[in-house]
């Protein structure tokens, strides 16, 4: 499931349109909320028998920690957007026990920067994880979001909110 809160023009629209991008072009704020069961997937095939891809989580029901990947669109082509500013992952614990859960962040076309966060996530309880682009780079927005996260027994991601900033002309 990929809702888009606000409406967006294709970027090959707007390329097919002999559009220009500068530095100072406008943006509009965007939120999609990202199902994980679309935006990740285990990292090793040997973790996908562990890995349930539930209809509102990707859960860890196996007996040890698995690793799992998930990534966000961005094409970051010439410096256009979409410009990432933040991602609130959504992680849930459906075990009788504390878990922690751990991501990291990085910048998948460029590479520049990562940041690894760590949260204890409660019986029976979820928790937000949130990355700021501020966190892997001063310049404030990444272009393609992509995130490694080790998962223990019980432990799930739900969904995925990326918030970035559209290009919308000059």
């Amino acid at each position: 499931m990929n809702l888009r809160l606000l409406p967006l023009v294709p970027a090959t629209a707007l390329a097919l349109s002999g559009a220009s991008f500068c530095a100072h072009s406008a943006t509009t704020p965007v939120v999609e909320a990202n199902s994980a069961v679309l935006a990740c997937q285990a990292a090793r095939s040997a973790n996908e028998g562990a890995l349930r891809k539930r209809p509102k989580a990707v859960q860890n029901e196996g007996t040890t920690s698995v690793f799992v990947s998930c990534g966000l669109h961005g094409n970051g082509f010439n410096g256009i957007s979409p410009r990432t500013t933040s991602v609130i992952m959504s992680m849930l614990n459906i075990g009788p026990t504390p878990v922690i859960v751990s991501c990291t962040a990085v910048d998948s076309l460029t590479g520049a920067g990562t940041v690894t966060k760590s949260a204890t996530i409660a019986a029976g309880l979820g928790y937000s994880m949130n990355f700021l682009a501020t966190d892997l780079n001063s310049a404030g927005y990444w272009y393609s979001p992509a995130f490694s996260c080790v998962l223990p027994p019980n432990a799930g991601i739900k969904q995925i909110w990326h918030y970035f900033d559209q290009e919308i002309g000059a």
